[in-house]
């Protein structure tokens, strides 16, 4: 899950700040307190999913008040991924404040599920069946640094190790005096990458390794790129009728166009379409596999982007925070 909150005013080149929270049923942090269950509980319930209609319909639910500063003063902020990033709409600007916690907290079955019923009633995909599941795209000029604070025993085994690396490095750079050091280090691999990163920063930082996401994903899904890879004809990608935004905005000239192509993070055209031929009950159908995809691939989600926000590429976003006009 994650939150978008706008800022009176742009500083330092950020005009958002997003809070990114992960939540599993089984594979959270067992030590999260019953206290913060019972929050995470109270929030989750206020949303309120389960509003049906007459019919036994779901329907949109609206309430009076969703306790989410109780959810964000209980959650743990001192261990976190930091990095500037973009919003996650056209044109994907560079600046967001990005904040996502390392901490798995648990939620409730009844409240995932509640969730995905919301969204299949919506005509988005039946994320039950297919997952929400993105490529892992590369890094670029995003410098993700991790922000710890370690326990005292941890922070003492920490210094040890520190004290003894620069040591070491004091022996073999006699002479030298570095007081900034920079290292990067990229990896490709069948489905993703690994990223490890050191720097001089005042505070209670450390810089660890990026999990490889995409290549677990990959493992857990192995026909996924074998069958993406098998779509070529235009004439053979649906099967069956489906009334999905990327069925109404594809057609056979862009198809041939944009097949073989990948965008600027390595993201193949075919596996963004992938869904929307597999799962003819989506309802957008294609995914952008970076912010780069709507550029390099502008002639179809310019289209599915316009139909279902009434959006143009050359429209610009308008905002009004004056709350008396609302």
């Amino acid at each position: 899950m994650h939150t978008v909150h706008l800022a009176e005013e742009e500083r330092d080149g950020f005009k958002y700040a997003a809070m990114g929270l992960m939540f599993s049923v089984q594979d959270y942090d067992r030590s999260v307190s019953d206290e913060l269950v019972t929050i995470i509980d109270k929030f989750f319930d206020s949303m309120s999913w389960d509003s049906k209609d007459v019919g036994g319909n779901y329907i949109d639910p609206v309430v009076a008040e969703v306790p989410y500063g109780d959810l964000m003063m209980a959650v743990d902020m001192h261990n976190r991924w930091v990095y500037k990033g973009s919003v996650t709409t056209p044109p994907c600007a560079q600046s967001v404040y990005w904040n996502v916690l390392k901490t798995v907290y648990p939620i409730k079955s009844k409240h995932l599920y509640l969730f995905k019923d919301q969204m299949k009633a919506r005509g988005s995909n039946n994320l039950q069946d297919t997952g929400s599941w993105r490529v892992t795209s590369e890094i670029d000029e995003h410098d993700v640094i991790v922000v710890s604070t370690e326990t005292s025993d941890s922070a003492v085994y920490a210094l040890g190790w520190i004290l003894i690396v620069l040591s070491f490095t004091a022996v073999i750079l006699v002479g030298y005096l570095y007081t900034y050091v920079y290292t990067e280090k990229q990896e490709e691999d069948k489905a993703g990458f690994t990223w490890t990163a050191s720097k001089k920063v005042e505070g209670d930082i450390e810089f660890a390794e990026i999990p490889d996401t995409a290549r677990k994903q990959q493992e857990a899904n192995p026909s996924v790129q074998e069958d993406y890879e098998e779509l070529d004809k235009f004439e053979d990608l649906f099967t069956g009728p489906t009334k999905s935004l990327l069925s109404k905005c594809l057609t056979k000239e862009i198809w041939e166009a944009n097949k073989d192509k990948k965008d600027t993070a390595g993201v193949p055209f075919k596996l963004m379409c992938y869904s929307g031929v597999k799962n003819l009950d989506s309802g957008i159908g294609i995914y952008a596999g970076s912010h780069n995809s709507y550029n390099t691939f502008s002639n179809i989600f310019d289209k599915v982007i316009q139909d279902y926000h009434g959006h143009g590429p050359s429209d610009k976003h308008v905002s009004n925070m004056n709350a008396n006009e609302l």
